[in-house]
């Protein structure tokens, strides 16, 4: 006699809907994940993965400029008239005319757009260096974006051959890398700031190490500094356009006294800025407890418009 055996509701909605529709063996790399555009073997990329690199990376101009700074009154329109005068932009390969416009440190601020932008760029700076040669207090510039590379992790022996291991990792010449001052962190090693331009810091921390000396050290992209005046201290504007009555100059970030620079300095944290306003103080000007320190705060105000003020 042969048993047969009882299945119940449960167990034949299971039989039913089970492995009957599926392919004995599923193929290496994963038919479905291909059907539908994703990833070899269906999986899906871990959260995250992808946003590491584009994190570190600031996105580039895709114009270049030419500064020139003025330190007499109304010198620029003497200035810029020889400079016209005597440079022809075609000349350089210059067909589009370039924007100018004054920056918020006051200074004229000449921008060149198209291909090649930075090499009409150098063109014109030579020709205008050439133009306002020998005036005293005129200076023409080629300003590049930079960025801020923490470097960390390196033993005391190899901090001369940091600049050249980024520089060589970047693109670029060794002039073009400025090193901050070698400080030791808790673990016995070293760490520095490195600024270099930003084309050049991209290409550096695509990878975050690189090989100096024996051993490998940590590459951070350092976020873009805030608007900071220098002469009282508060964010959002510079001193071209410091309308405050507090004058800051040459006072620490650390201690808010005179006398030395920041990074030196071992006192207690005093902010001068939230110290003048009568709010708590011990700490860094402009870190993230500082109030000044916020985005929107220590802005210059702006005019009052029902009064029928003008600015000046």
């Amino acid at each position: 006699m042969e048993w047969a055996m009882v299945v119940g509701r449960k167990g034949k909605r299971r039989a039913g809907t089970g492995n009957a529709s599926l392919p004995d063996k599923e193929p290496v790399g994963g038919a479905v994940g291909e059907a539908v555009g994703g990833p070899v073997g269906g999986k899906k990329p871990a959260q995250g993965a992808a946003t590491t690199l584009s994190q570190k990376i600031r996105k580039a101009p895709r114009t270049a400029a030419v500064t020139l700074t003025c330190l007499c009154e109304g010198g620029y329109s003497k200035h810029m008239a020889d400079c016209r005068n005597a440079i022809v932009l075609s000349e350089l390969g210059i067909e589009k005319h370039p924007s100018i416009r004054t920056t918020a440190t006051g200074v004229l601020n000449i921008e060149i757009s198209g291909p090649e932008c930075g090499i009409k760029a150098d063109a014109l700076a030579n020709k205008m260096a050439e133009v306002l040669a020998g005036r005293e207090g005129v200076r023409v510039t080629r300003p590049v974006m930079t960025a801020d590379i923490r470097v960390s992790g390196f033993e005391r022996s190899i901090t001369q051959e940091v600049r050249n291991a980024l520089a060589l990792k970047g693109g670029v010449c060794p002039t073009k890398v400025e090193i901050g001052p070698i400080k030791r962190i808790p673990n016995g090693l070293c760490m520095v700031v490195a600024k270099c331009p930003l084309v050049a810091a991209n290409a550096i921390t695509k990878e975050n190490r690189i090989t100096i000396g024996w051993g490998p050290a940590k590459l951070e992209f350092l976020a873009k500094k805030p608007l900071r005046c220098y002469r009282c201290q508060e964010m959002g504007h510079t001193i071209a356009t410091c309308k405050s009555k507090n004058d800051r100059t040459g006072a620490c970030y650390r201690c808010g006294e005179t006398g030395h620079q920041a990074n030196g300095c071992e006192a207690p944290f005093k902010c001068a800025v939230c110290a003048g306003k009568g709010l708590p103080s011990n700490h860094r000007v402009g870190s993230k407890p500082c109030p000044s320190g916020k985005k929107g705060k220590g802005k210059t105000p702006p005019s009052n418009k029902k009064e029928g003020k003008i600015p000046p």
